[in-house]
């Protein structure tokens, strides 16, 4: 009987080459293309190893369904899936598995913290401690003292503390909240805190302390005006804060300041915990014609305190400033938003951040800035829930 010679028609190579790339793209993607750490993070738990047994024969005998274990979490779509369940659980049932994030009316996202596991921690120490006459008594004298240290040395001092949004925009806490804490912060307006009363003992001082609530307040309700799924402020907030600190250190703001705004869409600075992308729409205002340029790298006398492919540090230039004078910024991680407004009006910026530096680095840090590059002014930049957090500062500056 004859050979028969059998050839593969092309659709079937065809169909047999699909079913490959759609059975080993999960595999491949999953393997070599996602982020393990950062699903970790989203899904608040370890993820399986690869199985590594042994001489233990029970060792062996686990190998199956650790392996099994340790597939499902590395390979396949589970990652992207991840991500449209928690976008749903968002978007659609304003909820989310993150503890420390509180999902709230009209797409308010509420940060607790960065590393706590308690939901509410931070609106209770915003809308309780820091208005607690106690707590207030501790914390002004710290803040006072700082300001007198530079203002004697010579120095425009200026202390910033931004508003945040648990006590801007209480209305818009869900109805989990504990019914105590949520009375609190609708309250918190009202209250005598910690920021007013230093705002008001550092006027009576002769120091000067930008405490924007009300100002704030009265524009909370202007479309992103404080944009409700970002935790830091950004666009219109950040305009309106430089332009009053502008106004209370004698710098005069001309039209180029405000006449150009577009609105755009940005990422939210939560995104990374939430495991998804969320955009939200923000005002911007171009400020081209000042001429302002962001260096690339720290100057070469304070390149020695951070190391790393991200320094929380950075130096900038104006072409047609606003005035002639140059400052340094100094202060946690709202600082960074705040600097990109505060460029028109100095020729020179120096800006680094304090909640990432070591605690024994930061006065050496400030001198090392003072001496070498001899600012105007010293702007220092907080918000209203950190007050507290300041003790590590004042310690290591004052002393």
């Amino acid at each position: 009987m004859a050979n028969r010679s059998y050839k593969i028609d092309d659709k079937a190579i065809l169909f047999m080459l699909l079913m490959v790339a759609f059975f080993g793209f999960p595999a491949i993607k999953g393997a070599f293309f996602t982020s393990h750490e950062a699903r970790s993070v989203w899904e608040g738990r370890a993820l399986a190893e690869l199985p590594r047994p042994g001489f233990d024969l029970q060792e062996w005998s686990d190998v199956p369904v650790k392996t099994d274990a340790y597939l499902q979490d590395h390979f396949g779509f589970a990652v992207s899936m991840n991500k449209a369940y928690r976008m749903m659980t968002i978007e659609v049932l304003a909820e989310t598995k993150q503890d420390n994030i509180t999902v709230g009316e009209d797409g308010f996202l509420f940060l607790s913290d960065y590393n706590t596991d308690d939901r509410y921690s931070r609106l209770r120490s915003l809308c309780q401690v820091m208005v607690n006459p106690r707590h207030t008594e501790i914390i002004v004298p710290l803040w006072l003292a700082l300001l007198e240290q530079f203002s004697a040395r010579g120095y425009e001092v200026t202390l910033g503390i931004a508003p945040s949004k648990p006590g801007l925009y209480p209305d818009k806490l869900p109805d989990s909240v504990p019914a105590e804490l949520r009375k609190a912060c609708l309250a918190y307006g009202s209250r005598l805190s910690s920021a007013r009363v230093l705002a008001r003992s550092a006027a009576e001082a002769g120091f000067r302390v930008i405490y924007p609530y009300d100002e704030f307040a009265a524009a909370k309700d202007s479309p992103n005006f404080y944009p409700g799924e970002n935790f830091h402020w950004k666009g219109q907030s950040t305009h309106l804060f430089a332009e009053l600190l502008f106004d209370a250190v004698g710098i005069g703001v001309d039209e180029r300041f405000s006449a150009q705004q577009t609105d755009i869409f940005a990422v939210s600075d939560v995104s990374n915990m939430l495991g998804y992308e969320v955009k939200f729409k923000m005002r911007i205002f171009d400020y081209s014609t000042f001429g302002i340029r962001h260096e690339k790298s720290a100057p070469e006398y304070m390149a020695g305190y951070f190391q790393g492919n991200w320094s929380p540090i950075g130096y900038m230039t104006t072409a047609h400033a606003m005035s002639e004078r140059s400052a340094l910024v100094v202060g946690n991680s709202f600082t960074t938003n705040i600097v990109t407004d505060l460029a028109p009006g100095y020729t020179n910026i120096l800006w680094f951040l304090t909640n990432t530096t070591a605690p024994e680095d930061i006065a050496g840090l400030l001198e090392t800035a003072l001496k070498n590059f001899q600012p105007d002014d010293i702007i220092f930049i907080t918000h209203d829930n950190a007050l507290h957090e300041a003790n590590m500062l004042l310690h290591a500056i004052v002393h």
